[in-house]
């Protein structure tokens, strides 16, 4: 999924967006969350490079369901 997701992020250089452009998430049904900041980054704001972080140091499930929200089905 991390691999997928840089790859997405390369096609999208020319937007100037990488992987430490702010990723805010809403929710589109009750059973998914918003996500507007997170605690454990330096600039409280969630981004691709940290999730991919939570996902290889932590083995964080949501990080790899909001890469998978980014990536599409």
């Amino acid at each position: 999924m991390a691999f997928l997701a840089l790859e997405k992020l390369n096609g999208l250089k020319s937007y100037g967006i990488n992987k430490y452009t702010a990723m805010l998430t809403d929710s589109s049904c009750f059973k998914q969350t918003a996500v507007l900041q997170d605690s454990s980054s330096s600039d409280k704001l969630p981004c691709v490079a940290q999730y991919i972080r939570k996902i290889f140091l932590v083995s964080d499930n949501d990080a790899y369901n909001r890469l998978y929200e980014f990536l599409g089905q």
